[in-house]
């Protein structure tokens, strides 16, 4: 029967299969062993198809639920046009891929969804992707797409038919992927959506065509984000240009100059921004450290250049950049000075206390003006601290030392007597809280912030009334470097 099947007579196959399937036995067995009976049952389902009797064919296949029948029988159905049939024998057979395809052959919606969770092959989830894009069905498009790791169609999928261009912006910055990245860059363009197209221009390594993007639609701070260490110096330039001549935009055109390393026209372009290109322009001398250029900046600082003087701390901020410490101090001197007449006391301190350190770490010697203004503010910025700890004693002991150099805080000297005063009696200094209490009350000057607090008016009346000079020594200790005893 198997020999007259594969020599195509499927007719008399079929007689002899029927005929050996309903021989009797005997006594020493049955005339079919089970391998045997299988092999016939499994010969009548594949003539019965081949002759056109699919019904019984198939009634026969399913009976013996074997993988292997099941297959050859899909392959005889796809061979004669039933196509549906053919498909859920492959199923049973577990050729889930290419019952998934005689679906979507058949453009069978259903059957394509129910199939393709068990569908192996990532080509064919990707056809199933496209399939259901054509039925508009997007969101099962994006789940195919996504099995299928066709990224290009998904990439396509979400900027033209889900309307969600973000979310192909994610998945390809995810991916890292080519795939798909021309189709975002033109989306982006058509879209003016210029700063994702640079940005996607460079991690396709088209660099001049994401500068041209950027210079042409004001998002050159997203290409130079994008490039960031790896700008090259001609293409900084390049940039500094663009700023300066078609922007006006002297700061960010100083900034690429300098990157460039072009310190001339970074430092002129800083000076063209006024006041607040200052200190930027000091960055770039002190980087250049060339005379020509420091002597160009100190022209303009003094106002040899255009008749305006600038305030003094740019003078201390240049010497600082160029190192030149000596003079950075007398010129801190003179600008603490001004602070404190403003009563910038903070400003001074720091400005005093940055300049000492360098001058000490630098080896040199602090000029002897510069420390003592440095002890007072110093001193002065401790006492609200002592204050603030209810530390009496040590605010007493701070303000005795400003006291006598009051007139260094002019907005402030009135209240720095008073709080002298006021700290003494607390701490017990009776002494010193009568003899400053005695001098406030004989200056004149001081009489407006007296007379504003009546309260404390009373008080420093009462002390000067009632004079008790007890005082206690201060405390002393050993001087960590000469050994001498000093408060």
């Amino acid at each position: 029967a198997q020999h007259l099947e594969l020599d195509g007579e499927h007719a008399d196959a079929l007689a002899l299969y029927e005929s050996v399937g309903t021989m009797p036995g005997d006594e020493a067995g049955p005339a079919l062993t089970e391998p045997q009976a299988a092999e016939c049952a499994a010969g009548l389902a594949r003539t019965c198809l081949r002759l056109g009797d699919v019904g019984r064919g198939r009634r026969l296949a399913r009976e013996r639920q074997n993988p292997k029948l099941a297959r050859e029988c899909a392959e005889i159905l796809a061979g004669l046009g039933h196509a549906r049939e053919a498909a859920a024998f492959f199923e049973l057979a577990g050729e889930h891929d290419a019952a998934a395809e005689i679906y979507l052959g058949l453009k069978d919606l259903a059957a394509v969804t129910k199939a393709l969770p068990r569908v192996v092959s990532r080509a064919l989830c990707a056809r199933c992707g496209a399939f259901y894009e054509g039925e508009g069905l997007f969101r099962q498009a994006e789940e195919a797409y996504g099995r299928g790791g066709d990224r290009r169609a998904l990439i396509k999928l979400y900027l033209y038919r889900l309307r969600d261009p973000q979310q192909a912006f994610a998945l390809l910055r995810r991916t890292g992927t080519s795939d798909g990245a021309s189709l975002i860059i033109d989306y982006c363009v058509e879209h003016a959506r210029y700063a994702e197209a640079v940005e996607f221009l460079l991690r396709e390594g088209q660099e001049r065509r994401a500068f041209d993007v950027a210079r042409s639609h004001a998002c050159l701070n997203v290409y130079v984000a994008a490039v960031g260490d790896e700008l090259v110096p001609a293409r900084a330039v390049q940039i500094a240009r663009y700023y300066e001549r078609e922007r006006d935009d002297w700061e960010s055109a100083g900034t690429y100059y300098l990157r460039a390393g072009h310190y001339t026209p970074a430092m002129r372009a800083f000076l063209k921004g006024g006041a607040e290109g200052l200190d930027r322009a000091i960055e770039v001398v002190g980087r250049a450290r060339d005379d020509d250029l420091t002597d160009e900046l100190m022209d303009h600082l003094s106002g040899a250049a255009d008749g305006r003087a600038r305030e003094p701390v740019y003078v201390y901020r240049l010497y600082l950049a160029l190192d030149r410490r000596k003079d950075a101090a007398d010129t801190a001197a003179i600008v603490a000075d001004q602070e404190m007449e403003e009563g910038n006391y903070r400003v001074a301190h720091e400005m005093l206390y940055t300049i000492v350190r360098k001058l000490e770490d630098g080896g040199d010697g602090v000029p002897k003006r510069l420390r003592d203004r440095f002890v007072l503010l110093h001193s002065y910025e401790l006492v609200k601290i002592c204050v603030a700890f209810e530390e009496h004693e040590n605010a007493a002991r701070l303000l005795l030392r400003i006291a006598p150099r009051s007139d260094l805080f002019p907005r402030h000297r009135a209240k720095i007597l008073i709080s002298a005063v006021i700290q003494c009696q607390r701490a017990g200094l009776k002494k010193s809280a009568y003899e400053w209490a005695r001098r406030l009350c004989s200056d004149d000057a001081c009489r407006p912030d007296l007379d504003a607090s009546p309260y404390k008016k009373k008080k420093i009346l009462a002390v000067v009334r009632r004079p008790d000079l007890d005082e206690r020594p201060e405390r002393t200790t050993p001087c960590p470097l000469s050994g001498r005893p000093g408060p």
